[in-house]
């Protein structure tokens, strides 16, 4: 269970070389495994690995496999497998079936926040952005930054560093979509300065190009080279896809730890444990 955590918290970082193999170990560990925990966690995992690399609906069987194994364990429900289908139907660009999940679960701007349903309400806001996107209604994407920062203000009296990781970048997003320029790179930095503790990756990655060009926009007001943000631009070379492309995956694979960075250390074993208690 352990390595499972342990090659989440690497693919975060970029370093699939390192997530292999740490799942590997895990499966290596686990294959004869019968506890109904791990058989779901191994599920989810691959599904987030097929899905980077575009294999959407490999991706959504692999969710359906897990879903009878998850009725088996009495824990709540913190990352519903139908907000994850909607994310992957979202790269796909199945809006409507993403629509279609949020009104069954009567989701709104304006709900009521609690942590259950936290990564139900992120993934509604990604929901709001891809209809803003669609159809360019001024009321969604006001809808989208009026929930983000809702979930922004909770996830910080929360301490949940995961989640206003995720909820800063997709308000730089919707800021930048709505042409307020000095919030959107606001965001950007305060997700900088968040991500950079752990040297996350894939975050940035799977928002491609309106964060890439984001990214471009601050290294460029900022006038000077934070090693952080360069690692950041270069691993969306040498192509950028677009956000539902699955252009994460082709990233991570082309970046490298750096020599200076160590293997999983105590604090990257303690985001670990943190992962696996609420999957």
């Amino acid at each position: 269970m352990l390595q499972l955590g342990l090659s989440e918290l690497h693919r975060e970082r970029g370093e699939c070389e390192v997530a292999d193999e740490l799942w590997q170990k895990a499966e290596a560990l686990g294959q004869h495994s019968i506890e109904p925990i791990y058989q779901y966690r191994n599920r989810v995992w691959l599904a987030n690995l097929k899905a980077e690399q575009g294999a959407f609906e490999e991706a959504l069987v692999l969710l359906d496999e897990a879903a009878p194994i998850w009725a088996e364990i009495f824990l709540p429900d913190f990352q519903p497998l139908t907000a994850r289908k909607a994310r992957i139907w979202l790269r796909q660009g199945r809006l409507d079936q993403a629509l279609s999940w949020a009104a069954e679960r009567r989701l709104s701007a304006d709900d009521s926040l609690n942590y259950v349903q936290e990564f139900e309400h992120v993934t509604f806001a990604r929901v709001l952005l891809a209809e803003f996107q669609r159809v360019k209604a001024p009321h969604r994407i006001e809808q989208a930054v009026r929930l983000l920062e809702r979930l922004n203000k909770a996830a910080k009296a929360g301490g949940r560093l995961g989640s206003l990781l995720e909820i800063l970048l997709l308000q730089a997003v919707a800021h930048d979509a709505a042409g307020d320029d000095a919030l959107a790179l606001a965001a950007v930095d305060e997700a900088i300065g968040l991500g950079k503790v752990q040297r996350y990756v894939r975050p940035f990655l799977a928002l491609g190009k309106p964060m890439l060009t984001l990214l471009k926009r601050l290294k460029a007001e900022n006038n000077q080279s934070d090693l952080y943000i360069n690692t950041l631009l270069s691993a969306f070379e040498p192509t950028v896809a677009e956000p539902s492309a699955g252009g994460a995956a082709a990233a991570c694979h082309r970046f490298k730890r750096p020599r200076d960075c160590p293997p999983a250390d105590d604090f990257a074993q303690h985001d670990a444990d943190s992962h696996q208690k609420y999957l």
